[in-house]
């Protein structure tokens, strides 16, 4: 069992385990240029390897960036400014499935999975439904049901292909506006089909709570934990959030950056809050 699965569980481990969420800062620490690093698998998964590796992290998340997921089906995404935006979705993604050996994201969690030591696990994110509609209806011609249903489509098929790299857990990440908006019907039907493949792979379904936004526990159903920005969650078993460059004050045994790591963070920043996290166990 992996130890992201037992903390979820609440079973002890012999010290805490830090799960940060890696995506541009792991190109800024490599130098690998925002376009390389999102479209290379074997730069992406190389960039991430040394970072879990220069920083000793518990674990380290692939597909932190929706765009990602957007563009292996098919959507144009520009790069160029470190963070993806669809600028145009044509009609035939609407058609595609992902195809898991094309799928960089994918291809990614599957190298990692086969390089990193045990003592780094492998967190397949996909994005909210609700985040990823958002995202493609920026450049879907068809109205916003129609990203909607392609977003839930796309985000099922991560998913499983994550399962299927035996990833050790599935976190759902939304923004702010995207957990808001994520109450209908077709949103929660999508994410019991995430609950669903989880427990077929027998991998925990963990949720992102974006910072100040309104989480309990039946908000965060049917995920099983929840990686929040500022508060736990009452109720679910939650990583406690940390930023790097300020103290440690929550002893606990399982710890989250609050939010995605910047690419901009100065390295020594992380290293001494991960050291100080080891200290304190």
């Amino acid at each position: 069992m992996s130890r992201i699965a037992t903390v979820v569980r609440g079973d002890a481990l012999p010290a805490p385990i830090f799960t940060p969420l890696v995506g541009g800062f792991a190109a800024t620490i490599t130098q690998t240029s925002p376009e390389t690093f999102w479209r290379s698998a074997p730069a992406q998964a190389a960039a991430l390897a040394e970072t879990a590796r220069l920083f000793g992290l518990d674990a380290i998340t692939v597909g932190l960036d929706p765009a990602a997921l957007a563009e292996a089906a098919g959507a144009e995404v520009d790069w160029s400014t470190g963070q993806g935006v669809v600028t145009s979705v044509p009609a035939a993604v609407a058609e595609q499935s992902l195809d898991p050996a094309a799928t960089t994201v994918l291809d990614v969690a599957l190298r990692l999975g086969q390089s990193l030591g045990s003592g780094t696990e492998v967190i397949g994110v996909v994005p909210g439904v609700a985040t990823l509609a958002r995202l493609l209806s920026a450049g879907e011609q068809s109205g916003p049901d129609a990203a909607e249903r392609l977003a839930a489509r796309l985000v099922i098929e991560a998913a499983r292909g994550y399962g299927e790299a035996r990833v050790a857990a599935l976190l759902v990440l939304d923004d702010a506006e995207g957990f808001a908006a994520a109450e209908s019907a077709a949103v929660r039907r999508a994410e019991r089909v995430l609950a669903n493949t989880a427990r077929f792979f027998d991998i925990p379904l963990l949720r992102s709570v974006p910072a100040g936004a309104d989480a309990d526990a039946d908000r965060i159903a049917p995920a099983h934990a929840a990686l929040p920005a500022d508060e736990p969650v009452a109720g679910v078993p939650s990583a406690v959030p940390v930023t790097p460059g300020e103290p440690v004050s929550v002893p606990a045994a399982w710890y989250t950056s609050a939010g995605e790591l910047d690419p901009a963070l100065p390295p020594e920043l992380l290293h001494d809050l991960v050291g100080a996290l080891r200290t304190d166990a």
